[in-house]
């Protein structure tokens, strides 16, 4: 038990900070079918990258493509795992956050399930829980989609 906050340790929290590449279920709650991204690969001060491979079922499946909203949903995911990673090594659980905002989102084709992604977030501004990051999601130099996602992460 933390004597300062009264809190049972999570099970997220370590003696020692995770090495990467690791697994994105160690810095998040989400849990499969809805946790689509697979591992943290790097993260530095402004920027991380997070690797996902497109489901070939589930509920971001219809038929044989994913919905739209998938590329969306792991850039969200991504940064998620990114905050849940710096979280820990401040010694404290993931808190989770809130998207509340999509600013110059471009789709430019959207992937086919089994494919391999690379989804880059760089850090363009952050104002106490508010953080503003550019995400870019793409596969072999093929870029997929870009934009601005707007985070709350409570403290």
């Amino acid at each position: 038990m933390n004597a300062q906050t009264g809190h049972t340790q999570s099970a997220f929290i370590s003696a020692e900070p995770p090495l990467l590449p690791a697994q994105a279920v160690e810095f998040v709650t989400h849990r499969p079918p809805m946790l689509l991204v697979s591992s943290l690969l790097v993260r530095d001060e402004n920027r991380g990258r997070v690797t996902a491979t497109v489901p070939e079922s589930g509920p971001m499946v219809n038929g044989d493509r994913v919905l739209d909203e998938y590329l969306v949903e792991i850039l969200a995911q991504s940064m998620a795992v990114i905050d849940g990673y710096d979280a820990i090594l401040d010694g404290k659980p993931p808190s989770g956050g809130f998207l509340v905002g999509l600013k110059h989102f471009t789709v430019y084709s959207m992937p086919v399930p089994g494919q391999s992604l690379l989804i880059t977030l760089s850090k363009l501004f952050e104002f106490g829980p508010m953080t503003i990051m550019e995400g870019r999601v793409e596969s072999d130099d093929r870029l997929f989609a870009e934009g601005e996602l707007k985070v709350w992460i409570p403290s």
